[in-house]
């Protein structure tokens, strides 16, 4: 503070000398300015990391398993169910769910509990069994306005089972390379798996995982104006017995 004192009541000799000591005064400040917001920053709680796929999920906008539309896509409300079911946290997850989701979330959350702990399922959907809180379901092209108590009714005689795929395989990525057609590759490949909802990202091979490796580097060669990429690839389980070995280009 005594420094600052004398930068601000210390006689000027010439207007260079002003000038200059206007410059740090304004360094000064700025630097005050800037430990005051470092010193914020570092007393704030670190906020927890959003997720996405949850958020998504609670405020899906209609509960649907199988094919639906006229191209008979997966929903997006199907895809997010299964990424939640392929974790270790999938019922405390669902349970969340159930508690803070819309109408067709809450559905994605009782079907996902049943598939887990029957006897729990039993437990939270008692209270619902007359629930006339209205759900948006979809079958195939065409969308339904039901109760929740009748969705739970079809749940339970498993009717949305076929339509719902078995829970998303475990996988394992590995892959060798350090060029960049190897590297764009496997960067392809693995965001492939991570956005199929028949596949989980899995790691330290756990029992029933697949383990997918590119072992070696790509090859390539041009053909007119386009490259052409050759690679192996081998699938084995989780205890390294062989599945099976292919080769092909792109």
């Amino acid at each position: 503070m005594a420094i600052l004192r004398q930068l601000t009541w210390a006689k000027p000799r010439s207007k260079i000398q002003t000038d200059a000591r206007s410059t740090v005064g304004d360094w000064m400040k700025l630097w005050i300015v800037l430990v005051v917001l470092m010193m914020s920053a570092a007393s704030a709680q670190p906020s927890e990391p959003v997720d996405l796929t949850f958020e998504r999920l609670a405020k899906v906008d209609r509960f649907a398993f199988g094919g639906t539309g006229y191209a008979e896509i997966t929903s997006q409300g199907e895809k997010d169910y299964k990424l939640i079911l392929a974790r270790t946290s999938a019922l405390a997850d669902f349970e969340k769910l159930l508690s803070v989701g819309n109408p067709q979330a809450k559905s994605y959350a009782l079907f996902g509990i049943r598939v887990l702990n029957s006897d729990r399922f039993k437990e939270l959907s008692r209270n619902l069994r007359e629930s006339k809180t209205e759900v948006v379901t979809q079958s195939g092209c065409i969308e339904y306005q039901e109760r929740l108590g009748t969705v739970l009714e079809h749940i339970e005689a498993g009717e949305y089972s076929k339509g719902a795929a078995a829970k998303p395989t475990l996988v394992e990525f590995w892959h060798v390379g350090d060029d960049g057609l190897s590297q764009r590759l496997a960067e392809r490949v693995e965001s492939e798996f991570d956005r199929s909802p028949n596949f989980a990202i899995g790691s330290g091979k756990k029992p029933g995982t697949l383990v997918v490796t590119i072992p070696t580097n790509v090859e390539w060669k041009l053909v007119g104006k386009r490259t052409q990429v050759f690679y192996n690839i081998e699938f084995a389980t989780a205890d390294d017995e062989t599945i099976s070995k292919s080769s092909g280009s792109c």
